[in-house]
């Protein structure tokens, strides 16, 4: 049996001697560089049977058809780009490839040898001038021999202006009575290919919504001044160079964090209390502007000064707390948080520590003939009327 064909079973007998007979079978048109599996069973006058079984390869041949084309473009004003990978019908293992390139209607030129196989191969073939149309003809091979080659026909028109060269300073500024942050762009000249260049097309993005779109003339300052943006805030930044042959460079985006600055609001903060105690619970602020570090608190009473802040990281767990109050009193807490660049405005909040229930003695008068009085404490209300406890 082979695996993916079926074949009729053949029935060999021995002869009168007992010997083994030789038999030969021919298999034929089966895909190369396949795995088989072969299967013998062998069957006596009692019907017993053994069975013994073959794993066989074939031979590898030269691939069927010619790679595939996955990419063909004008590189820049001489080169163009191919990329392809191997043929869908190898026929076993690539090992090398032989390409060539020439000026179509001429002489083809010597074929070159790629031994460097991987998944997707790629060449840049250069020498050429803009408005040339350059054949190309690839084929792979084997270790028995080449299949056929692919082959095409790209016209190399004039080249890509590189990509510009740019750098970022931020600062800050006020605006609305509010610390901002403003950034400079500022570009080198694009190598321009053979065309000179047009223009720059630069533009902002926020959350992949584009918040600036400018278009600056080759003759223009190559400088940009954007006002008015979010402290640590992720900003995408996109500058291509046009050429006068409508060719641009590549639209890759770059990414900036802008600094941090103070928050701009305080944290949130909410408090709990009991008879001589504060539990704070502190939060970090609506606009942090940047990572907060650790929060500083206090609580005091409401009619003295500020009393001194403590510090607690804001990795640490909440709630912290402060004892020591004095019960039925008006206690104010206040907390900011702190980032890398200050200190965020103060929230506060006020409460009152509860009353603390007293302990009352009540006077039992016993029974007994010693007439001896027994004192026990009893739990009373706030204000203890000792004239409605009755005993």
């Amino acid at each position: 049996m082979l695996c993916g064909y079926n074949f009729k079973s053949r029935e060999f007998k021995l002869n009168s001697s007992l010997v083994y007979l030789n038999h030969t079978s021919y298999i034929n048109n089966l895909p190369p560089y396949k795995n088989y599996t072969i299967q013998v069973k062998v069957v006596n006058n009692e019907d017993l049977t053994t069975e013994d079984m073959l794993v066989i390869e074939t031979l590898e041949l030269e691939p069927y058809d010619s790679p595939v084309i996955l990419k063909t473009k004008s590189f820049n004003e001489s080169c163009i780009f191919i990329q392809w990978r191997s043929p869908s019908q190898p026929n076993g293992v690539i090992n090398r490839y032989q390409h060539r390139y020439y000026i179509s209607g001429k002489s083809a030129s010597q074929w070159m040898i790629y031994t460097d196989v991987q998944t997707e191969n790629s060449h840049l073939a250069c020498g050429y001038r803009a408005g040339n149309l350059v054949t190309y003809e690839i084929r792979a091979g084997t270790k028995v021999g080449y299949g056929p080659e692919a082959t095409g026909d790209v016209r190399v028109t004039c080249g890509y202006p590189s990509i510009p060269e740019y750098s970022t300073q931020s600062y800050t500024h006020m605006s609305m009575e509010r610390e901002r942050i403003g950034i400079i762009i500022t570009w080198k000249e694009s190598y321009p290919a053979c065309a000179s260049i047009s223009h720059y097309d630069l533009s902002i993005q926020l959350n992949e919504q584009q918040i600036f779109y400018g278009k600056y003339a080759a003759a223009e300052t190559r400088e940009k001044v954007l006002e008015d943006l979010d402290p640590y805030t992720n900003y995408t930044i996109i500058l291509i160079a046009v050429n006068n042959a409508l060719n641009q460079s590549s639209a890759e985006p770059r990414y900036i964090t802008t600094p941090e600055l103070a928050p701009y609001n305080g944290p949130s903060l909410s408090i709990e209390l009991d008879e001589s105690c504060v539990y704070l619970t502190i939060q970090d602020p609506d606009k942090p502007n940047g990572i907060i570090t650790e929060y500083q608190y206090t609580c005091y009473y409401a009619n003295t000064e500020e009393g001194s802040y403590q510090s607690i990281l804001a990795t640490d767990k909440q709630p912290v707390s402060l004892c020591e109050f004095r019960s039925a009193e008006k206690v104010k807490c206040s907390a900011k948080a702190i980032n890398s660049a200050g200190e965020s405005p103060v929230t506060s909040q006020t409460g009152y520590t509860k009353i603390a229930v007293p302990t009352c003695f009540v006077v039992q008068k016993e029974t007994s003939a010693s007439k001896r009085k027994k004192r026990s404490s009893v739990q009373l209300p706030p204000k203890c009327d000792l004239d409605q406890i009755v005993t």
